[in-house]
């Protein structure tokens, strides 16, 4: 992981089979480099999904975005992660429609990201920027 994902202990359980939508989408978001399995894995959540203000079959886009808000760096790899997200999606065959939703979905995402209000924590590392690496590599796992 490139950036710590907080998982509060009262968002487990909400869905009986995997963590929450949108700590789910948080995974993979805060990934800065994104592969291909992990830009077409990206594309089917957010297609398949809407966003809403709740859980369940829904992304909770008022907590991923607190979330963001309280962390600049992962406020700034998700940003960047949506843009590369959407730069992919023309490379891939999807049908007028579910291109269409990814892509407003992709918006709304950067539009809450955006507007939610931001915490003294995240003003305070924003002043550093990128003239200070924000993330970590993982370290490549070695098979057999």
């Amino acid at each position: 992981m490139c950036h710590t994902v907080p998982l509060a202990p009262e968002r487990f359980g909400l869905d009986p089979l995997t963590l929450p939508l949108a700590e789910l989408l948080l995974t993979k978001m805060q990934i800065v480099q994104l592969n291909e399995k992990d830009v077409r894995d990206l594309c089917a959540l957010l297609i398949d999904h809407p966003f809403g203000e709740g859980d369940g079959e829904m992304i909770n886009l008022p907590h991923l975005a607190r979330l963001c808000a309280d962390d600049w760096g992962l406020w700034k790899t998700v940003g960047l992660s949506a843009q590369k997200v959407r730069d992919f999606s023309d490379a891939y065959e999807l049908e007028a429609e579910p291109k269409l939703t990814l892509v407003e979905r992709l918006r709304v995402l950067q539009t809450a990201l955006e507007a939610t209000p931001k915490t003294l924590r995240w003003k305070a590392r924003a002043q550093l920027g990128e003239r200070v690496l924000w993330y970590e590599l993982p370290e490549e796992v070695r098979r057999g």
